[in-house]
């Protein structure tokens, strides 16, 4: 019996490591995105603590020159959010190719795949119905050789 050997199996690692490789890059796309959710929420939680801070002092009478400071430092925290919400997004958006590019390998890892298992039962039948015809032969020599004795 002869060796099963799939003709694209070169082709079917090629593919297994594309999709090892996508694998390693969503991944490491969702640990930037994670970062990133982690800077937006810190640069919010800054935001509200400013503000919280800000309206207690406008209760008890701001000057002219510590209103102007803290609406210019107020308009830093808003942008460092609105920065940090960009970042985000931005993140997000490479997470979801990364994630398509990892579904694309994985389909075509899987056609291969496919292919081999049809390729090897191809050849498994081809073996069995070898060995049939080999058995078959023997079959008919001894039914003539009993014949020819008899």
């Amino acid at each position: 019996m002869k060796p099963f050997r799939f003709s694209l199996e070169k082709v079917l690692k090629v593919r297994q490591v594309e999709t090892m490789k996508a694998k390693q890059s969503l991944a490491s796309s969702q640990l930037v995105a994670g970062q990133a959710w982690v800077s937006m929420e810190r640069a919010r939680a800054a935001r509200i603590a400013f503000e919280a801070e800000w309206e207690e002092r406008r209760k008890r009478r701001m000057s002219a020159k510590d209103w102007v400071e803290s609406g210019e430092r107020h308009e830093g925290l808003i942008q460092s959010e609105k920065n940090a919400a960009d970042s985000l997004h931005k993140a997000l958006r490479i997470v979801a190719e990364k994630r398509a590019e990892l579904e694309e390998a994985e389909r075509r890892e899987k056609a291969l795949d496919k292919l081999r298992e049809q390729q090897y039962e191809a050849h498994e039948y081809q073996e069995r119905a070898e060995e049939q015809a080999v058995t078959d032969e023997i079959a008919q020599n001894v039914r003539r050789v009993a014949k020819g004795v008899g």
